[in-house]
């Protein structure tokens, strides 16, 4: 019974051996199934962005270029006016004629009309102006009033504030603006001259023809046409000493 159980169990051993190395051929024959590999993709390269175009610098607009007017030709002209020792003219009217002396800084005006008559009655053709000392002085020249007049030989002092006046020379040195325009020349009595406008202090414009050499106005009138002087003369060598004259003999202190 021993012999016929080992036998048995010997025999079920075997074939349990056969059927292990069988299973284990069939299992080494079979191919093992691999995972497929992921393909791995590199991530295709983005184009690279377009840089944007900057946009032509605009070109600046032009500035206007804005001249201002130049103070150098009034000063031009003040300078000049500094060789004038004498200067005489007259009114356009020819009412007046005004005599300047610019050393001694008198004026003489000489009424070439009717005699003048001060609230007084006083007669006199002539005045003269003394701006050092802030005077004025009336009287008749020797051919203007009767000799058997008594005004012939007086003089009257009078109001320096009413009696001053304005000379062509007082009105460019008090001129806001003067502006030379250097191609306009022409010749005035054979003396070279120069084109100007000016704006005076009471700012009227005008324009006038100055003199080269002493920039003073040989021609000169406001923007409405009024012409200033006439016949000028600048240092002129019959120019006569400004004084009141010696036949009168007598000063009357009268300040109307």
């Amino acid at each position: 019974m021993k012999l016929k159980n080992i036998i048995i169990i010997s025999v079920i051993f075997v074939l349990v051996s056969i059927l292990m190395i069988a299973c284990a051929e069939q299992t080494a024959q079979q191919p093992q199934l691999q995972e497929p590999k992921q393909e791995v993709t590199a991530p295709s390269p983005q184009p690279a962005a377009e840089p944007v175009p900057t946009p032509p610098n605009e070109p600046e607009p032009a500035q206007q270029v804005v001249v201002p007017v130049s103070p150098e030709d009034k000063e031009q002209i003040l300078k000049k006016l500094q060789k004038i020792k004498t200067l005489n003219y007259a009114t356009p009217d020819d009412k007046q004629n005004i005599y300047v002396d610019t050393v001694k800084d008198l004026v003489r005006i000489r009424y070439n009309s009717a005699l003048k008559k001060l609230d007084n009655n006083g007669l006199y053709s002539e005045l003269i102006i003394d701006r050092k000392n802030k005077k004025v002085v009336t009287y008749c020249a020797i051919d203007r009033c009767n000799k058997d007049e008594e005004d012939l030989y007086i003089s009257y002092s009078v109001n320096y504030e009413k009696f001053n006046i304005v000379t062509i020379l007082d009105y460019i040195k008090n001129m806001k603006q003067i502006k030379s325009d250097k191609s306009k020349t022409k010749q005035i009595k054979s003396i070279p001259s120069t084109f100007a406008t000016f704006i005076d202090n009471e700012d009227k414009t005008g324009e006038m023809w100055s003199d080269d050499f002493y920039g003073i106005p040989l021609s000169i009138q406001q923007g409405d046409g009024t012409e200033l002087v006439k016949d000028l003369f600048v240092n002129n060598i019959e120019f006569e000493e400004i004084k009141v004259p010696s036949h009168v003999t007598k000063t009357v202190d009268y300040l109307g």
